[in-house]
């Protein structure tokens, strides 16, 4: 991405996005947002209408998880060794097509015939049962590679077909040792030396840089930014929290157009700001005020959201659901049916060449808030009518 911004060693012409919503799910999505104005095309696979997927200039219909295979996945998330098969519960709706066949047809266009059917003929014709047979096979052999005991080996399903009829399997093991090395040496490696040389030449020629520490190629554990910019924060200061809703996915913001979700999001307050309430009254804040946030750094960056207030939230802290709100995306007038404001870190986090930090960057801030109005708490407000 900085690439696209820097020009450097060379401008990139074309994004092709595949899922992710970028720029409301990833840090330094302003940045990411003014990369995407300036190249030639973006093509993105998305059964999503998202922030990111605003921009392209194709949109290819990819199909959701529900209407697809997909291949195994093991220890993701869990404390016990399991292993889970998603399978599709109905075909791919309204023209849209599984990431396979995607991909198939993207291949035959860019291969030659013989590196298709090499790589490409047996997905064409199978699908991804072969992935199946050959993922259960790995994990089936007695190695010390497999990661499973003797008495768990011998409580594998037998065949593929009992793995499919019954979805998943697992074992009462706890797994709570450390993650397995991937190095030769079992410690942190770094890969190539450029790393080390760009982050010296950046402290010869920028030695008052304040964001150096992120650039070291070593894993470094850093102090939280706003415990070391002030003592104290201001009266009108917060440090900012983000949490998942119910009704979301990690990048947040997929199903926000959808006016069902949406209607239920509403009830959630998904696209509200919530702050203390002693911390409120202190500012003469209330419940459905309409709030400005801005870094003190970039004061021109204002986001707008709803308030809400809480006994529940720390004094120092402003909560935001993550990916949901608008924050500084001025493509409001694609989403039919989202809500048009709400605060979004992500937009407010820059992109850092940051190979080694141990910690989220973008949420590391301080905001500012203050009162500019009120709004309506009417659900005809988010969602359109008939």
């Amino acid at each position: 991405m900085q690439s696209v911004l820097d020009g450097k060693p060379y401008k990139p012409k074309m994004f092709f996005l595949w899922g992710q919503d970028i720029i409301g799910g990833t840090a330094g999505g302003k940045d990411i947002a003014d990369a995407f104005k300036s190249v030639e095309s973006i093509i993105a696979v998305s059964p999503f209408w998202s922030d990111s997927v605003m921009y392209a200039d194709i949109i290819v219909p990819g199909c959701t998880f529900l209407e697809q295979d997909q291949p195994f996945f093991t220890y993701f998330k869990s404390l016990i060794p399991t292993i889970g098969v998603n399978r599709k519960a109905v075909d791919p709706v309204m023209g849209s097509k599984d990431g396979y066949w995607i991909l198939c047809q993207i291949a035959k266009r860019v291969l030659s015939e013989d590196e298709y059917d090499t790589y490409f003929l047996q997905l064409e014709k199978e699908g991804i049962r072969p992935t199946w047979e050959s993922q259960l096979a790995g994990l089936t052999k007695k190695s010390a590679h497999s990661g499973l005991t003797s008495e768990e080996l011998s409580t594998l399903p037998r065949t593929l077909d009992d793995l499919l009829e019954h979805g998943s399997w697992g074992t009462r093991r706890i797994v709570l040792d450390q993650i397995p090395a991937q190095t030769a040496t079992g410690k942190f490696e770094v890969y190539s030396f450029e790393l080390a040389e760009k982050y010296n030449k950046l402290k010869q020629n920028h030695p008052d840089y304040k964001d150096i520490m992120f650039a070291s190629p070593l894993p470094v554990n850093l102090e939280p930014r706003w415990m070391l910019q002030k003592d104290k924060l201001g009266e009108d200061e917060f440090v900012p929290a983000t949490g998942f809703t119910p009704l979301s996915s990690f990048a947040g913001v997929q199903a926000r157009n959808n006016p069902i979700l949406v209607a239920l999001h509403h009830r959630m307050r998904y696209a509200t700001v919530f702050i203390n309430d002693e911390r409120a009254r202190r500012l003469r804040l209330a419940e459905d005020d309409l709030v400005e946030i801005w870094m003190a750094e970039y004061p021109d960056e204002k986001q707008q959201a709803a308030l809400s207030v809480s006994k529940v939230i720390h004094r120092d802290v402003l909560f935001s659901y993550h990916g949901l709100g608008k924050g500084l995306e001025k493509t409001t007038e694609k989403m039919q049916y989202a809500r048009k404001n709400g605060l979004n870190l992500n937009h407010f986090g820059r992109l850092r060449f940051s190979p080694g930090v141990c910690g989220h960057t973008p949420q590391d801030i301080i905001l500012k808030i203050r009162k500019i109005g009120r709004v309506r708490d009417a659900i005809s407000q988010y969602v359109r009518q008939p």
